[in-house]
């Protein structure tokens, strides 16, 4: 089964541009931010690995406050360490199409000057690895970037892995779950998958089996229930693996 992040999704890059196709982001970066200190511990100086910043769209002619408020974010997680080593994510959702623009130039200078103590991590909503590129380019003269892609509900085995490694599963019932949750669009969302993996865990006090999870699909109070999921038999043909 493939496994839903790299050892290190950085490898040799100081900045890697995330594409996901989720509108919502921070949950699923909060959690990559976790397993990623889980993998590569050396590199982390602290409980918490990450700052996750969402930048607001400011405007040539006015006053550019983003850089400071993201210093006192990150002192502030570093709380009484010398400095902040772990991950420094911004959502830039609200830069597509001002990617040229001097304010972004300058938060990437800012970005390249902390280099070796933060890995940059980039996303912007549901944007596509195309319109992602203008982004990538502004940042080339001062990180060495990387556009990375991670699917979960487009690739059954990469979210199978996923939901695994979140709630103690057979294999079975992380593929079947795997299953429900690409057919469900509402449930394509990393904050809702995590609430209805609470749901489940708080009636399956121990490993969650397929007739535990069909126990669960089965309550027509279940969050997947509420939001639309389709009623899966147990020999339902398994999902093809979908190209990007």
């Amino acid at each position: 089964m493939e496994n839903w992040l790299p050892t290190d999704l950085w490898e040799s890059r100081d900045a890697v541009f995330l594409v996901t196709g989720m509108a919502e982001n921070e949950r699923f970066v909060r959690e990559l931010a976790r397993e990623q200190q889980t993998r590569t511990p050396g590199f982390f100086n602290g409980p918490d690995p990450l700052v996750y910043n969402r930048m607001p769209y400011v405007a040539p002619y006015e006053k550019f406050d983003c850089l400071r408020r993201l210093a006192s974010q990150i002192r502030d997680t570093a709380g009484l360490r010398a400095e902040f080593r772990g991950i420094v994510a911004l959502d830039l959702s609200e830069w597509k199409g001002h990617e040229a623009e001097l304010y972004l130039k300058v938060t990437f200078k800012y970005l390249h000057d902390h280099r070796q103590s933060w890995k940059v991590l980039v996303t912007a909503g549901d944007t596509s690895a195309r319109e992602l590129q203008p982004l990538v380019q502004t940042a080339a003269p001062y990180l060495r970037p990387d556009l990375r892609r991670i699917y979960l509900f487009r690739y059954p085995s990469l979210l199978q892995s996923y939901l695994d490694s979140r709630l103690d599963m057979e294999p079975d019932a992380a593929a079947l779950l795997a299953r429900v949750c690409i057919q469900t669009p509402t449930l394509h969302s990393c904050a809702v998958t995590g609430q209805m993996l609470d749901e489940l865990g708080a009636r399956s006090p121990r490993r969650v089996t397929v007739e535990a999870l069909h126990r669960y699909l089965e309550d027509e109070t279940c969050l997947p229930a509420l939001l639309g999921a389709p009623s899966l038999r147990l020999d339902a043909p398994a999902l093809e693996e979908k190209e990007v």
